[in-house]
């Protein structure tokens, strides 16, 4: 099969870059950046006018009926100019979870207005991703009591899809009695994330909102998110390609050195395979749905991994050039404020595991996934099963923060094999410290050398 792009795809992910090159440069994404609300009405609207927010909103209540791959694409259009607008959870996650779950009265009551920009929802579903402790939502006899964090798209919402603890949703007016919002403060200054409390909150249950819908949401979520770094790290090429062709060192473009060629060729090489793998993530998602979830997690693994040249944190890269904002570190922590200590996974030193899973949450996830017994690694006569790596990892991340090792430090490990060198990867993702090359020169106090600490 040729899985490529329609000519009517291209055109709209044409439509939706040219726009944003010229109504949301990067010196508007400063301004709104320093603004108290991360959002931008104005390119909000131009994006209504091309008909974004209804992508994938049926055409019989004005959307224009299109499926996750046409989102992905606007998402990825998104990711590359960092356009400070509101879409994975307003216009992704909330209408599918409407038409998934929902009755014909909500969904004539909401979709409509949502298609056309008309109104704004946001998603609270953080905790059935996983559960903190002083968090989560209660839902009895259509009231909702208790706490909703990290809130997608929270910002100037109308409405707002709350799960519960039993991962059912329910709509929330934003105007309910009893709810109040707190806006969080991220390094991405262009994404607006909040919380909810809830008091004795009146909700209107979504009929077939249960677990499963919204385990659905989260995955096209997570497609967003993964396509809108794909359009984050193709800017960055983009810009670290002229820049090769401009800046000057002895007498001629550094572009011209081999040595730089080689990087960029490397850059755009890691990336092709990940366009790859979110289109076919997105696609999945209607026309495979049995293995849609774990092709997200293997688009967002390869995105994770593949961080040469581009950070592997949503318009990290970008918007440092933009704002260079949050202290060193607040940037060294990750992009979110950590709230409660997890219920579940490692310690608490290891810190809660993002919304937006990296290379070592998908260790911990696969176990789950595949096969009891699925082989990770095979090495000479002996097969490491996912289970195993998950467990190493885990033993050897918290053996390097016993020793004192604090997120953003640099950690060399001495290798034999293939297996230990997945092992201290997601080692490193899960204490959130960078993994060095031993043979690079490091001052004694600058690094810590670990060996063989798996089965500590």
């Amino acid at each position: 099969m040729d899985f490529g792009l329609s000519s009517e795809q291209r055109m709209l992910q044409d439509a939706v870059t040219r726009y944003l090159s010229e109504q949301s440069p990067l010196g508007h994404v400063r301004d709104i950046a320093a603004a108290a609300t991360p959002y931008s009405p104005d390119v909000a609207a131009g994006l209504a006018d091309l008909g974004v927010p209804g992508v994938i909103i049926p055409a019989e209540f004005g959307g224009m009926g299109l499926g996750l791959l046409e989102a992905a694409l606007v998402a990825e259009a998104l990711g590359f100019s960092v356009a400070p607008v509101h879409f994975a959870g307003a216009h992704v996650m909330a209408p599918l979870a409407i038409l998934l779950g929902g009755s014909d009265s909500q969904q004539q009551a909401w979709l409509p207005k949502l298609a056309v920009g008309a109104a704004r929802a946001a998603v609270a579903v953080s905790q059935a991703v996983e559960g903190r402790d002083g968090a989560g939502v209660i839902a009895r006899d259509g009231w909702l009591d208790g706490t909703a964090l990290f809130v997608v798209d929270a910002a100037d919402a109308d409405l707002f899809v709350v799960a519960d603890t039993t991962g059912a949703l329910h709509l929330v007016a934003a105007d309910a009695p009893g709810l109040t919002q707190i806006p969080l403060t991220t390094i991405d200054k262009t994404r607006s994330v909040g919380e909810l409390r809830l008091t004795g909150v009146k909700a209107d249950p979504l009929p077939g909102g249960g677990i499963e819908t919204t385990r659905r949401i989260i995955d096209a979520g997570r497609i967003m998110l993964a396509a809108d770094i794909l359009g984050a790290g193709a800017a960055m090429i983009e810009q670290a390609v002229a820049y090769a062709g401009v800046r000057m060192q002895f007498g001629r473009p550094i572009g011209s050195f081999q040595a730089v060629k080689h990087m960029c060729a490397e850059m755009a090489a890691a990336l092709e395979p990940c366009r790859s793998l979110v289109w076919y993530a997105a696609h999945a998602f209607e026309h495979a749905p049995e293995e849609s979830t774990l092709m997200v997690c293997r688009s967002d693994r390869h995105r994770s991994a593949r961080r040469h040249g581009f950070h592997r944190h949503r318009r990290a890269a970008l918007l440092v050039q933009a704002h260079r904002s949050g202290s060193p570190a607040a940037r060294r922590a990750g992009t979110r404020p950590q709230r409660g200590r997890p219920r579940s996974g490692l310690d608490r030193r290891l810190g809660s595991m993002p919304m937006t899973w990296n290379f070592g949450d998908i260790l911990d996830a696969l176990p789950k996934a595949l096969p009891a017994g699925a082989p990770a690694f095979i090495h000479g006569d002996r097969t490491i099963t996912w289970g195993e790596t998950s467990r190493r990892s885990n033993n050897l991340a918290r053996a390097i923060l016993a020793r004192g090792a604090k997120p953003g430090d640099k950690v060399a490990f001495y290798m034999r094999n293939r297996p230990e060198y997945g092992e201290a990867l997601a080692a490193c993702f899960k204490g959130r410290l960078t993994h060095v090359n031993v043979n690079y020169r490091y001052k004694p106090d600058e690094v810590f050398y670990i060996f063989d600490d798996s089965d500590a």
